[in-house]
């Protein structure tokens, strides 16, 4: 079997980190290598897990974030291929060799896993977790990619500290001319855990980068379906226009007429947020309270980053 480099970027998550790395210990997988890297954590915690579970220890000398943190990783790599796991994620008992299977044809140069989230049941609006079960997504807490076109690559690129960093090295093989199937027998958990309510307003932010890697791939970023002015907040923007032009031209009646498609915009986005979740009524009135910061700030930083990165996209 093919050696593989298992690498994960961590910081401040130690008690995670072991339960990753308790899974990832009994694959079966002979030739293998752990590599954590350290994105400059406040104790020495994860050093002393790391080390105590015969993983490979590295840190950086400041945060950095996690592309740069998985760049040190390959850097460091001995195996064939790097296999991408997030540390707050669980392996499977066979993540690895179904991964590492589909690299005997030499048109591979990555495999997509899927994750799934270990519980559904007690997921509430604001609790984190990562699903990807139909492929497409690249999203580096399951990713396995040869070392060689990794470094041929580049890897990850920097101008992404830590969003889409993942979907534009994936980009970058693709154009390439290499194969990234999807495996859905390569299997990570990621557990939900409990989110502040400000997160999904801090995510809304990361959407800076879109017209980056839009411009940089235009093909795929679309290929994927994304979209950096999420379609579901258009009824908004169409009431702010509304009720902007009623204010500033004097027509009270107008202003009120918008109101119509920014509250139903408002009504479905935190419904949504809420359906087939576990939601307390303080869970549903902040759903309701954060929806309405969402589209603003994320048409705010998209615009932001159509005048930083000079492309326009919707």
């Amino acid at each position: 079997m093919l050696k593989v480099s298992v690498v994960i970027p961590t910081k401040d998550r130690p008690e995670l980190l072991k339960n990753c790395l308790e899974s990832i210990q009994g694959q079966g997988v002979d030739s293998m290598e752990i590599i954590v890297v350290d994105d400059c954590s406040g104790d020495s915690r994860s050093r002393s897990i790391a080390r105590n579970m015969g993983a490979v220890y590295l840190r950086q000398d400041f945060p950095q974030g996690p592309g740069q943190a998985r760049n040190r990783g390959i850097e460091q790599a001995s195996g064939y291929v790097v296999a991408f796991i997030d540390d707050d994620c669980q392996a499977s008992p066979n993540w690895l060799s179904a991964g590492l299977a589909l690299f005997d044809d030499g048109t591979v140069g990555g495999v997509e896993g899927r994750t799934e989230p270990k519980t559904i049941d007690d997921i509430t609006p604001f609790a984190h977790y990562i699903e990807n079960i139909t492929g497409g997504h690249y999203q580096t807490c399951n990713m396995f990619y040869r070392r060689d076109v990794l470094l041929n690559l580049g890897g990850f690129d920097p101008r992404f500290p830590v969003f889409r960093e993942d979907s534009e090295l994936a980009f970058r093989l693709l154009e390439s001319g290499f194969l990234l199937p999807f495996e859905p027998e390569a299997l990570v958990y990621h557990p939900p855990r409990t989110g502040s309510y400000a997160r999904p307003i801090k995510q809304s932010t990361w959407h800076h980068y879109d017209p980056l890697l839009c411009a940089r791939h235009p093909q795929y970023y679309r290929a994927e379906g994304s979209f950096a002015i999420a379609r579901s907040h258009y009824g908004a923007y169409l009431g702010y226009a509304i009720m902007l032009t009623g204010i500033c031209g004097g027509w009270w009646w107008l202003s009120v007429l918008g109101v119509i498609p920014w509250l139903a915009t408002q009504i479905y986005l935190p419904v949504k947020m809420c359906l087939g979740k576990k939601v307390s009524f303080k869970d549903g009135l902040m759903a309701f309270l954060v929806n309405l910061l969402i589209p603003p700030v994320r048409l705010l930083t998209v615009l932001a980053g159509w005048c930083r990165f000079g492309k326009i996209v919707w």
